[in-house]
């Protein structure tokens, strides 16, 4: 499933105004948003999923209140904004996540309540949120960000007339000063929900959102980099800064995050269809078959079988690469609790000794490294020996 928008979706729109790095001390709040059960539209598959791991990480971030909204209607969905407002009014970081429909329409950004029918654009003022009230919902905080995961396909608009610009393609672009605006995709271009449970960017910012000792001001970079990587190189962010260059974090160096567990984050590439290690050895492999590969560093790799038989196989490796793989170079993927791996921290993709702790029928897994260190990771980011 693909998301549409004039500049993809929006991932993040963080308002900044001068202020000091702030500590643990700092009072931060977060709004969490998650449209789906449209009733005049197509539900959405990914923004309960993608509610609910941001609304994690805000919380594993320090964020010491986190309000979580489903499927607002339009009375609810102001009603949800008057009450947040009270909240973020004095905090020192505030912020909301909004997943949805998102469209602009009569040159304004509508985020759009699940009860909503917009037959006309001239709908959009009665039955439609302004961003601009989403704005001024937390215009008392010192520091405001508004994360918009909005930009989905527009049904609304294809009945629309077509002098309304832009209306089928989701959200327009923000031009304020003092604004970090970070789109999930270049102008014009597509944006993916993922073949995981997450859209590549909830992902992706729920991992950077608890990040230690990151500036604000450098997480579009790295969510930008993360997409990249796990689209493939299909999906490319586009940021626009024009904020204050005072380093703004939300998680101080040395902090560890509050909390239990994360909750499974799903930031998968897009995978060929695998089978499950059968029981015994096996010396003949086809297409689909889950293996391990040896390659050229000695070490075994995950990966699917495209094409081969008893003499060697060519796989696409979980991490993207692709080889041949003679048959002595090439066994059934026998992964499993405890085993001992290699894998890539994400904190700064070097490798270190863990133990798998969690696995799944796709290519998430959870892993504990040696130092006690745990988090959610990709088979592609692991390697056996």
């Amino acid at each position: 499933m693909t998301r549409w928008s004039v500049w993809g979706a929006l991932l993040g729109l963080l308002v900044l105004v001068p202020q000091p790095a702030w500590g643990a001390e700092a009072r931060k709040v977060a709004l969490v948003i998650a449209n789906a059960d449209y009733a005049n539209a197509g539900p959405l598959t990914n923004p309960a999923n993608d509610g609910r791991v941001v609304a994690d990480a805000a919380r594993r971030a320090g964020f010491e209140s986190v309000k979580v909204a489903a499927n607002l209607d339009i009375s609810s969905f102001r009603r949800t904004l008057r009450d947040f407002r009270a909240e973020a009014s004095g905090a020192d970081v505030a912020m909301i996540y909004y997943a949805g429909h998102g469209i602009e329409g009569a040159g304004k950004n509508w985020l759009i309540p699940v009860d909503a029918g917009l037959a006309s654009n001239l709908d959009l003022a009665y039955e439609a949120i302004d961003l601009d009230l989403v704005m001024e919902a937390i215009s008392g905080a010192k520091i405001r960000m508004v994360v918009l995961d909005a930009c989905r396909n527009n049904p609304f608009g294809r009945s629309w007339r077509s002098a309304t610009r832009s209306v089928t393609r989701g959200l327009g672009t923000v031009d304020v000063d003092d604004v970090l605006v970070i789109y999930a995709a270049a102008p014009g271009q597509t944006a993916k929900d993922g073949d995981g449970a997450n859209s590549p960017f909830a992902a992706s910012f729920a991992q950077r959102l608890v990040q230690p000792d990151l500036p604000i001001q450098l997480l579009g970079g790295l969510v930008r980099d993360d997409v990249l990587q796990s689209t493939g190189g299909e999906q490319r962010p586009f940021v626009s800064a024009s904020i204050t260059g005072t380093p703004v974090y939300l998680v101080t160096a040395g902090a560890k995050p509050a909390g239990g567990p994360p909750a499974q984050i799903a930031m998968t590439t897009k995978l060929p269809p695998r089978r499950p290690a059968a029981t015994g050895a096996r010396n003949t492999f086809g297409p689909g078959d889950w293996v391990l590969g040896r390659r050229e560093d000695g070490f075994w790799y995950p990966g699917v079988v495209q094409s081969g038989g008893k003499d060697g196989v060519t796989i696409l490796f979980d991490d993207g690469a692709r080889t041949s793989a003679a048959a002595d170079s090439v066994r059934l993927y026998d992964w499993k609790t405890g085993t001992a791996l290699m894998c890539q921290w994400s904190k700064d993709r070097k490798w270190y000794p863990a133990k798998l702790t969690e696995t799944s029928e796709g290519d998430a897994i959870a892993i504990l490294f040696d130092d006690g260190v745990s988090e959610r990771s990709r088979t592609g980011l692991c390697r056996s020996s």
